[in-house]
């Protein structure tokens, strides 16, 4: 613009004292946009940062975020596994003990026929062999419900043990995803 202001106050015979003055001034623009082009392309504000760093800089972040995101996603499914673990062993304990109400009630079914079966013979019931047997019966229950329990409790615990490993690997991942993340912020 500059020059074309010059250009024009030559032509209106500004004479040469305008000439060279617009000239001057069209060197010294010239002179400016070429410096402006250079710190453009060596970097922001003199600084050295390029667009193409900014953007690999945004890219690196936007990767460190997403490796974080998906830890902690995997964590969290480790975490539902876990708690789905521990409501396997609440519902196997509840399994446990109506198998004991189931024993027990068999017992009882069993010891009224035992008593029926006896005195019906004409035998007493609460001596001899009418007693043996409702002894051995309920020795047998108690027995029945002693593995019962044993096995219930083993089953129970396993649940528990592999969902304390559920959450130590959430745990694990979570700080695995945090230090990947530091680990992508910085490389």
């Amino acid at each position: 613009m500059t020059m074309l202001i010059s250009g024009i106050g030559a032509l209106m015979g500004g004479g040469g004292a305008a000439a060279t003055a617009g000239a001057t001034a069209a060197g010294s623009a010239a002179t400016a946009g070429t410096a402006a082009a250079t710190t453009a392309s060596s970097g922001l504000f003199g600084t050295g940062i390029s667009a193409s760093s900014i953007i690999q800089g945004v890219a690196g972040f936007a990767s460190a975020v997403a490796g974080l995101q998906g830890a902690n996603a995997q964590a969290e499914g480790y975490e539902v596994q876990a708690d789905d673990a521990d409501m396997q062993a609440t519902d196997e304990e509840t399994k446990g003990v109506q198998r004991t109400l189931g024993i027990k009630r068999a017992l009882m079914k069993a010891l009224g026929e035992n008593a029926v079966k006896y005195a019906a013979a004409g035998q007493l019931v609460g001596e001899g062999a009418a007693q043996d047997n409702a002894n051995a019966m309920e020795d047998r229950a108690v027995d029945d419900i002693s593995v019962d329990r044993a096995d219930t409790d083993a089953r129970a615990a396993m649940l528990r043990a592999r969902a304390a490993g559920y959450r130590k690997v959430a745990s694990r991942t979570r700080s695995a995803g945090a230090i990947g993340f530091i680990g992508n912020l910085f490389s």
